[in-house]
């Protein structure tokens, strides 16, 4: 018995190189719909089958204030814009030794952002914001003396668990 399981879109090209970001090409490969009221966009990967959709939410919306745990000494009073993406797809499971055996599983992926409509923000300051968020998921793994070694990903602990953050250069992943 041997299980094979994939995503079914096509658009799975490499923004550049070793960079594991990839070019989704959002105006051709995907249709697109205007929901809530003009606040979201969604768009469903026309390269993905029916039943293996790929569904991408953008959203935009003013918020009263940004809510956080930070003691700010000199808090701003501006409203707050909340903005970001919502990335759905299915990983479908098949068996090579049952062709009656298919088993599709939703993952859901949202990424927020939130700060205060203020001049002080520029795409470069959430850019930085974004990547030092998302660089908490990963590691070098094997790390020399200049650095370099094997980028790894923390989910396979933080799927079973455990949050608290391991050796960085010892752990094997």
């Amino acid at each position: 018995m041997s299980r094979t399981s994939e995503y079914k879109y096509q658009n799975d090209v490499e923004l550049a190189e070793g960079t594991r970001l990839y070019e989704m090409a959002l105006m051709s490969n995907y249709g697109y719909d205007i929901i809530n009221g003009g606040k979201e966009l969604e768009m469903n990967n026309k390269t993905a089958p029916f039943g293996a959709e790929e569904i991408i939410t953008l959203f935009s919306r003013e918020i009263p204030k940004v809510d956080t745990k930070l003691s700010l000494a000199n808090p701003t009073k501006a409203k707050g814009a909340f903005y970001g993406v919502k990335y759905e797809a299915v990983l479908q499971t098949t068996d090579d030794s049952d062709p009656t055996f298919e088993q599709d599983e939703a993952v859901v992926v949202n990424i927020n952002v939130r700060h205060p409509k203020s001049s002080n923000w520029t795409a470069d300051k959430v850019d930085i914001a974004v990547r030092r968020a998302l660089s908490t998921l990963y590691y070098v793994h094997d790390a020399s003396s200049s650095g370099t070694g094997t980028i790894m990903n923390r989910f396979s602990d933080l799927m079973r668990g455990q949050e608290l953050p391991v050796d960085d250069v010892t752990h094997a992943g």
